[in-house]
């Protein structure tokens, strides 16, 4: 439901191109996609940093923060005794780390397409500790899910990430698999004990990720639609040589400082559920857990470039076969 771009092994030679290529991919993704932009960024010490705006034409322009109480504000909170209180200014801005310009050698950006509240803390990249995610997708049952700093659905996936130790075993990427329901393309930044500096890049069987070898960055950017990677190199004199699809319920592990290669892990994004026939046996029936609805099909249509209006040809379904759709993993709502 939002587009993301990720890309890892930026150095000094193509740090400025890097930049002004990031800059124009916020401005690409950004139509269809207005509830906000943000970034995580991994710095050649390995420590992360990034910037996040509720208003996604202030991007990388506006770094106005909120006011912080000055002195006399504080007094006057302090001698009226709690009756009074700070009028909250509406953020638009936010920022962590050491903002490291000059080092950065791994990037995740994020434009979004609210499907829960508009809140500014729905804002991605989400970060807990030295690890970030940027996530395009719906999960369906967030509710029953860990939220421990926004009402968005993107921080389950965080929070499984970081609870099943994905960073120290790519493997475990199956257990956070397991829990969610929906669909999700995803880029993590963190730390590894045995590789350092990484950067994740995970998708499940339904969401649209694909990437394109540029010339001039001398690397592998990764985005939801290669032809949003196109739109920004022909903008800027850049050339894409290779386009890739990438692979369906695959976790990919780079080198977050140099862009190498670490590791690759298949997992599966459905879940087995125990049944019963009519004797009472059990059985297991494999069934995909992501309903999709005809917006979000819309949705995903308009990424991928097409002009079809899905909804009123999707909902006309139910009168044929509903029934159908539902066996291979569709809900209509």
């Amino acid at each position: 439901m939002c587009k993301v771009m990720m890309m890892a092994g930026i150095n000094g030679e193509t740090r400025e191109k890097a930049w002004a290529f990031i800059k124009e991919m916020a401005k690409e993704l950004s139509p269809g996609n207005q509830d906000g932009c943000g970034y995580s960024a991994m710095a050649s010490d390995g420590s992360i940093f990034g910037e996040r705006w509720h208003v996604n034409s202030e991007a990388f322009i506006n770094r106005e923060l909120s006011p912080p109480i000055d002195e006399l504000e504080g007094s006057l909170l302090e001698q009226y005794l709690g009756a009074i209180k700070r009028k909250q200014v509406p953020i638009k801005y936010s920022k962590f780390g050491s903002l490291q310009f000059d080092s950065m050698t791994a990037i995740t950006l994020h434009t979004r397409f609210a499907t829960s509240g508009k809140e500014f803390m729905n804002t991605h990249p989400f970060v807990v500790g030295s690890t970030s995610l940027i996530h395009n997708g719906v999960i369906s049952n967030a509710a029953q899910l860990e939220m421990k700093q926004s009402t968005c659905d993107s921080e389950t996936i965080l929070n499984l990430y970081v609870k099943h130790k994905v960073s120290d075993s790519p493997k475990m990427i199956q257990r956070v698999a397991d829990k969610l329901y929906g669909y999700y393309a995803c880029g993590v930044l963190t730390q590894s004990k045995q590789y350092g500096a990484v950067l994740d890049v995970f998708k499940c069987d339904a969401a649209n990720l694909q990437a394109a070898y540029v010339k001039e960055l001398n690397t592998i950017v990764f985005s939801t639609n290669v032809n949003d990677i196109k739109s920004v190199c022909n903008r800027l004199g850049m050339t894409v040589v290779y386009e890739f699809l990438f692979d369906n319920d695959t976790l990919l592990r780079v080198d977050a400082i140099d862009g190498t290669v670490i590791d690759s892990v298949k997992f599966v994004s459905t879940q087995t559920h125990v049944v019963r026939d009519i004797k009472g046996k059990k059985q297991k029936q494999r069934v995909s857990k992501a309903p999709i609805t005809a917006r979000h099909l819309q949705h995903q249509c308009q990424q991928l470039g097409g002009d079809l209006d899905l909804i009123p040809v999707l909902r006309s379904l139910r009168k044929v076969g509903q029934r159908t759709l539902r066996g291979r993993g569709f809900v209509l709502v």
